[in-house]
């Protein structure tokens, strides 16, 4: 379990993943969880991804029971 910036709880995979386009913040130490940060799909033409071995998803994304899950506003 991670936070957004916002300060909400957001589920993530356990393990990272290549393909994640989240990195997480942990030396905030937050009791809630480490800071999730945006930053996108990694580039398939790079050389050299400075994410390597971070990126994660959210749960939401593989969860196929995600919509049953969602709070509505």
């Amino acid at each position: 379990m991670a936070r957004t910036q916002n300060g909400r709880l957001m589920p993530l995979d356990s393990g990272t993943r290549p393909n994640g386009n989240l990195i997480l913040q942990e030396e905030d130490n937050d009791a809630r969880g480490p800071l999730a940060l945006y930053v996108g799909k990694p580039d398939p033409g790079a050389l050299l991804d400075e994410y390597e071995g971070r990126r994660y998803v959210t749960h939401f994304a593989t969860c196929p029971q995600a919509a049953a899950h969602r709070v509505k506003r």
